[in-house]
């Protein structure tokens, strides 16, 4: 996603840091409430789990793959780039 550097060979060595853990453990272990989003038809179910304030904290974690994150960053940078331009 960095501009310059994600383009070149090295970007996967170099620049991407895979991640095998979730946040599932760690929750367990302080009894906090864990929320995965693994596939798009979850979210709308966990989001309104997530957002239910029940007076303790809560983690939704969101898997997602390398692609889908560089096509979602850069449709955010140009919204950005856009409101600006107003």
């Amino acid at each position: 996603m960095i501009d310059g550097p994600g383009d070149t060979p090295e970007a996967d060595e170099y620049f991407i840091t895979r991640q095998r853990l979730t946040a599932k453990h760690l929750c367990e272990e302080f009894a906090i409430p864990y929320l995965k989003v693994d596939h798009k038809r979850k979210l709308k179910n966990l989001l309104k789990d997530f957002f239910e304030f029940d007076g303790t904290p809560k983690v939704l974690e969101l898997e997602s793959d390398l692609a889908s994150n560089k096509l979602l960053f850069e449709n955010l940078k140009q919204k950005i780039k856009k409101s600006y331009e107003l």
